[in-house]
């Protein structure tokens, strides 16, 4: 675990910082008075997200495993993966979709307040009315996505492995009042996601039996937003080259941040 632990820090340490700039034309709330809700926010739903993925790739070792081959045929194993491979690594992209999809962080998302009188579809919503995204119902339409209780990373990607359009976005909320911190978790959630790809393989843990610990995918907590309960699993190195890259990267984050 203390090497999936330096990975954790080494990459929201080095992202850069362009990254998780909002584009040109993006609309964001305003400001400075948002600068500690983005960094509030970017580390727990980072968090959450990084456990809701642990948890589908010790469920799914096939998807895992798919994964883990894309990433050796484009990147390597002599280095770790960058921001610069993602746009060539199709089925890792998916997954990461399928992880936000699956299980998402802010089920019924952030209350709005109406601006003045509207209507949406023959309803009437009156001013100052709250109105609840219901983002959970969102990844169970099955219109969108057949057998939405599945975890199925396939569903992001076109007949010729392309990526489909849909980018999940709904997961960060909408409007002016879009999670503030949803560039950053983008990133670096996806950076953290194919580094420990790369590096670790991640199981089910065994008893003293050798016998599997089954993993509950329906334990999560029930608020305003959700996260797993505590699992048992097991994560351990792929090989000594990629501890040798995990050690090398903790010694260049490390570096980065010692005062002079």
């Amino acid at each position: 675990m203390r090497y999936l632990r330096y990975t954790l820090v080494i990459y929201v340490l080095i992202v850069p910082s362009e990254l998780i700039t909002p584009p040109a034309g993006a609309e964001t709330a305003s400001s400075s008075i948002n600068q500690l809700v983005v960094n509030s926010t970017f580390f727990y739903q980072t968090q959450v997200a990084q456990l809701v993925f642990i948890m589908a790739m010790a469920l799914h070792p096939r998807q895992q495993r798919m994964a883990q081959d894309e990433i050796e045929r484009v990147v390597g194993s002599d280095r770790l993966p960058t921001p610069s491979d993602r746009a060539s690594l199709p089925f890792v992209e998916a997954l990461f979709r399928e992880v936000l999809r699956w299980r998402p962080v802010t089920p019924l998302g952030v209350m709005h307040s109406t601006l003045e009188d509207d209507i949406y579809k023959g309803y009437y919503i009156p001013k100052d009315a709250i109105v609840v995204p219901n983002v959970w119902a969102i990844t169970r339409n099955e219109a969108m996505y057949p057998d939405p209780e599945a975890f199925k990373p396939e569903r992001f990607l076109k007949p010729d492995g392309t990526l489909v359009d849909d980018a999940v976005d709904y997961i960060y909320g909408f409007g002016r009042r879009v999670c503030p911190g949803k560039y950053m978790v983008d990133a670096v959630g996806w950076l953290v996601m194919v580094s420990v790809l790369a590096t670790f393989n991640i199981s089910k843990a065994k008893d003293e039996y050798g016998k599997e610990i089954d993993i509950d995918a329906n334990a999560y907590t029930s608020a305003i937003t959700s996260r797993p309960l505590p699992f048992k699993c097991s994560i351990v190195p792929r090989s000594q080259t990629t501890v040798s890259l995990v050690r090398g990267a903790a010694g260049v984050a490390w570096q980065s941040i010692r005062p002079e």
